[in-house]
C-alpha cells in the first residue's frame, strides 16, 4: 500500500480515465505514476496498460497525450515531490487566479 501525497483529477482520454499519482516509495522516497481505468472498474497501474513498453523511453507505450495532465497538474506534482507533503489539485476562483488549499 502506497502513501499517496497527490492525485490529480481523474482525465479521460478515449474510453478510459487516467490520474497521475505522487506516492511516497519507501526505497526511493516521493514518486510519481499514471493510474487508469475503464468503465466504472478499479483503477491499475500504467504497468498494466496493454502497450505499456517500459523501454520506450518516449511515451512507454503509453497515449502519447498523457503528458497534457502532468503539465497541468505540473506545481502541485513538484510541491509533492520535493516536500513530500500532501497537496489538493488547484481550483479556479477568479479568473487567473488558483489556490493549492
Amino acid at each position: 500500500m502506497f502513501d499517496i501525497l497527490f492525485s490529480s483529477p481523474t482525465r479521460r482520454i478515449g474510453k478510459t480515465d487516467w490520474r497521475v499519482l505522487v506516492y511516497r516509495s519507501l526505497l526511493y522516497g516521493p514518486c510519481t505514476t499514471y493510474v487508469w481505468r475503464r468503465g466504472r472498474g478499479h483503477w491499475e497501474s500504467e504497468t498494466c496498460w496493454p502497450t505499456y513498453n517500459g523501454n520506450d523511453g518516449t511515451y512507454g507505450g503509453l497515449p502519447k497525450s498523457l503528458p497534457k495532465l502532468y503539465e497541468k497538474y505540473r506545481r502541485e506534482i513538484n510541491l509533492a515531490l520535493t516536500t513530500g507533503q500532501t497537496t489538493e489539485p488547484a481550483t479556479t476562483g477568479q479568473p487567473g487566479q488558483a489556490t493549492l488549499f
